[in-house]
């Protein structure tokens, strides 16, 4: 009763997964396939900048996200 009350204030629907509807398992899988790459190119991408930041750039940015051995 209380998922009735909410789904009518959602502004926006979201179909009920049946295994057995193909078009909306294949969309969940390219969905998912999609998020997964983007969030990988992101870890990436901040990876990489940091590591630019250390070796590179040698500003200290690297050093600052390290936590410190005095509050510890």
């Amino acid at each position: 009763m209380r998922s009735a009350r909410l789904s009518q204030r959602a502004k926006f629907t979201v179909p009920a997964f049946d295994p057995a509807n193909k078009e909306l398992r294949h969309d969940v899988v390219e969905l998912h396939g999609l998020f997964a790459n983007i969030l990988l190119a992101l870890a990436t991408f901040h990876a990489a900048a940091a590591l630019w930041h250390g070796l590179v750039k040698k500003d200290g940015v690297l050093r600052r996200m390290l936590p410190n051995k005095d509050q510890a």
